[in-house]
């Protein structure tokens, strides 16, 4: 008797909480599923298999269990530290340390293409997700507790997995030294969905060769950005432009910037008055406050800072669990600071 009543409230509690995870579901904000993908070539070309039945599902779900009994410290911090923010929000602060790594690159704005990437994938993966409807593990078996909290999505294909092979792709591209040691990264940051017992492993496969696809477009497009052009070596005479003698970024008026219709849309015209500028200039009397917030614009002015600014804004607003959302603020972020570079020059 006590075995016919146990099994009749974990079937009561399995129907409930399967009630109330599709009513959450549908409640969760799909119309990114709508939106535009911003570079990628006949978008619709680029697909996922359907996910695995439920048979499949049923031992996958195993599986996951299986892993989430193992968990030890190690795995427990990497499933916190890839949980944090949405999943763009770790690449954008790993690439400036990459940059700073190798300063050559700055120029070409890695994180614009690398976040123009994780968008367009997030995108498809939106579209892939309200298409098949997948159930997270936990959905199935809600005696299962997940590590963190549950994404209220969809659960194939998996987000992280989506934006660490877009990301790590296309970094990949621009570091290719460090090539591996990246890609593995995005392989761990994939992983700890699984640990955390959120997603299943077909689900961050899936992600994966999403995002895959996506950054192979991306890092096409990137390769004719301009930045082959060398630069001739003329130095400029005019005395009212600069001539100093290590022009930085001397080339990049001859990039490719990726949304606007040329270098010069919105340069303005010269200055009208030269003289009356430079007098002014000359004039300025410094104060201990100007000085120090000259230093400290100089020191944080760049577009690592702005980043983590808008990082900070998502986290204010708790836009964790939006990823299409996060994505979009930081692919239009870093794609401004890409063509406003080649602009100013």
């Amino acid at each position: 008797m006590k075995q016919i009543i146990l099994s009749i409230v974990i079937m009561l509690t399995v129907t409930v909480a399967t009630a109330q995870t599709n009513t959450q579901r549908q409640s969760a904000n799909y119309e990114a599923a709508n939106w535009n993908t911003w570079l990628i070539d006949n978008p619709q070309q680029i697909t996922i298999a359907a996910p695995p039945a439920a048979v499949q599902s049923k031992t996958e779900l195993q599986s996951v269990k299986q892993g989430m009994s193992k968990l030890d410290e190690k795995k427990l911090k990497e499933i916190k530290y890839w949980d944090a923010g949405g999943p763009a929000y770790r690449w954008n602060q790993i690439a400036p340390k990459l940059i700073g790594q190798k300063p050559e690159v700055l120029l070409r704005i890695p994180t614009a293409w690398m976040n123009i990437a994780i968008y367009d994938a997030t995108i498809l993966a939106w579209k892939e997700k309200i298409k098949y409807k997948r159930n997270r593990p936990h959905d199935l078996d809600p005696l299962l507790k997940p590590v963190i909290n549950g994404p209220l999505t969809y659960s194939y294909p998996c987000e992280h997995s989506v934006t660490a092979a877009a990301a790590a792709c296309v970094l990949a591209y621009f570091f290719p030294d460090k090539a591996d040691s990246i890609l593995q990264l995005a392989h761990t940051a994939s992983q700890s969905r699984v640990d955390a017992g959120v997603q299943f492993p077909s689900d961050i496969e899936a992600g994966w060769k999403l995002g895959e696809q996506v950054a192979k477009q991306i890092i096409e497009k990137a390769k004719n950005d301009g930045s082959v052009i060398v630069w001739d070596g003329k130095m400029n005479k005019d005395p009212k432009k600069w001539t100093g003698s290590f022009p930085m970024g001397i080339t990049l008026a001859k990039f490719t910037p990726i949304v606007l219709r040329s270098a010069d849309q919105f340069r303005p015209p010269p200055p009208p008055d030269f003289e009356a500028d430079m007098k002014e200039l000359k004039d300025f009397k410094q104060t201990f406050k100007s000085r120090s917030l000259a230093f400290y614009w100089a020191n944080n002015g760049g577009f690592d800072f702005w980043s983590d600014v808008a990082g900070l804004k998502m986290f204010e607003y708790r836009m964790n669990d939006d990823a299409p959302a996060v994505a979009r603020i930081y692919a239009i972020l870093h794609t401004a600071f890409h063509d406003a570079a080649i602009a100013i020059f």
